[in-house]
């Protein structure tokens, strides 16, 4: 990812074609892995594990998965601001295309960099997670407040560090409980439905972010997206260690 966003910079800067074109040839050459390397395997499914999920979840379990499912979500609608509209911002500003797409090359460095140090700052409880789900939350609002009302690039530096740092404490922590509140019968479709909610928030995110962007203004968005990460603290305080019982 990183790789990908320093060089589309300098690809866009001599032609936009070339970032469209390698980006096809590199789908292709996917593609082409896929179909001579990828061998089929046959699903193996255990006998009486059919329609399993719904009968191992009570009220709780439910409502935690819900909720965690909705982090992920506005993690990722408001995370997509970066990837969207904050490069308009930038551009907006005098900013150059080459100066946004390293953005996410010092991001993904810092991911590299960081991750083994600071998940070794937690134990793996429940509520070691949760707490770095929840700091997570909140480093994510404090990057959207740092690029309130600014034309310095170094507060964009910063803002998407933070962004990396929330990115390591919260979307590792969340699969982690919600893994918590799974058995063998229906981990698989929990962690899906984690998964999912992520898809959704990406795609959602440039329309939503767009709307908001053109009904108010940039301030006005990264303010509230700052408020809604700050109510949804509120809520995750409410997560319990609680395992179902089957």
């Amino acid at each position: 990812m990183g790789l990908a966003t320093f060089l589309s910079g300098i690809l866009f800067s001599i032609n936009i074609q070339l970032v469209f074109g390698s980006s096809a040839l590199l789908f292709l050459l996917a593609l082409f892995i896929i179909k001579s390397q990828f061998s089929s395997i046959d699903a193996l499914r255990s006998s009486g594990t059919e329609n399993s999920f719904h009968k191992t979840l009570n009220m709780h379990t439910i409502g935690y998965i819900s909720l965690l499912s909705l982090t992920m979500i506005i993690i990722w609608v408001c995370y997509e601001q970066w990837n969207s509209n904050v490069s308009v911002l930038m551009t907006n500003n005098g900013i150059s295309v080459k100066k946004y797409s390293i953005l996410f090359t010092i991001s993904t460095i810092e991911i590299v960099a960081l991750q083994p140090f600071i998940v070794r700052l937690f134990p793996k409880t429940f509520n070691a997670d949760k707490l770095r789900v929840i700091l997570g939350v909140l480093t994510f609002a404090l990057s959207y407040l740092l690029i309130i009302s600014t034309n310095d690039y170094w507060r964009f530096v910063l803002g998407i560090t933070f962004v990396s740092i929330g990115e390591i404490l919260a979307l590792t922590a969340i699969p982690s409980l919600l893994n918590h509140y799974a058995n063998n019968t229906n981990r698989g479709t929990i962690q899906a439905i984690g998964s999912l909610s992520g898809s959704i928030g990406r795609a959602l995110g440039p329309l939503l972010g767009g709307f908001m962007i053109n009904s108010f203004s940039f301030d006005t968005t990264f303010l509230s997206i700052f408020i809604i990460h700050l109510i949804l603290v509120v809520f995750l305080l409410l997560l319990r260690d609680f395992k179902p019982k089957y």
